[in-house]
Order: structure tokens, then C-alpha cells, then sequence
């Protein structure tokens, strides 16, 4: 799944993320700034559904070379999401908090998904 968004001041920030059927994911983040300068970081973690909540925890960062954990007991590192469609071809989740909107389609069979995301506030209209 591959999504990008316009970042204010002009930079683009582009993310990649992998979600195994074994409850793990893989993200990679790119950050292109106005005057081409590339800022690349990748996050390890855990993924679930449970009723209509999906969640993610980040386990561990790519640090230069090496992987480094995460405190677990950060909060930061916990995301939770209500899952407001989920089919065969599209899944469309909300931010618990500020309503932040992303919806992941379906490619074709075997190529995957797209993210793609409306990150205005809904709590704000």
C-alpha cells in the first residue's frame, strides 16, 4: 500500500506499508523537501483488528544501520483507528481522535493496495 501527501511549506512525504497476514507490518517514510533534500525512515510493528477498531503498535526503527526498539510504554507508539469500510477492495479508517480519514484500495489481484488519505478534521465541519 503506497500513500503521499503534500506537507505545508511544499514538502511531500510518501509512505509505504507492508501488513503481513501474520499481524506485522513494515512502513517506509520518504520526506522530499522544496530543495530536494531526501529524509527516508522505516518502522516495525504489530497490526490488528478488533470489532471495528484497527490498531498499530511500532515495535522497532531503522536508526542508520541498525533497528532499534521502541519503548513500549510510550503512547506515542500506539495508534487506533474505526474502521469505517472494509471489502474485498476497499478499507477506509478514521483516527480515533481528529477524524483524520484514510482509504485503502485495491489495485488489481496480486498488485496490491493503494492508501490514500483526506486528512482534513470531519470534527472540524
Amino acid at each position: 500500500m503506497e500513500r503521499e501527501k503534500k506537507l505545508k511549506g511544499g514538502d511531500l512525504a510518501e509512505w509505504i506499508i507492508d501488513r503481513k497476514s501474520d499481524g506485522t507490518y513494515r512502513i517506509s517514510f520518504r520526506t522530499i523537501t522544496n530543495d530536494g533534500a531526501v529524509d527516508v525512515s522505516t518502522e516495525y510493528g504489530q497490526w490488528g483488528v478488533s470489532d471495528n477498531i484497527y490498531f498499530t503498535i511500532t515495535d522497532a526503527r531503522l536508526v542508520g544501520d541498525s533497528i532499534e526498539k521502541t519503548n513500549r510504554r510510550n503512547p506515542y507508539y500506539y495508534d487506533a483507528y474505526r474502521v469505517v469500510e472494509a471489502t474485498d477492495s476497499v478499507f477506509h479508517i478514521e483516527t480515533i481522535i481528529g477524524r483524520d480519514s484514510f482509504v485503502v484500495r485495491k489495485i488489481a489481484d496480486g498488485e496490491g493496495f493503494i492508501d490514500s488519505a483526506n486528512t482534513h478534521n470531519k470534527a472540524d465541519h
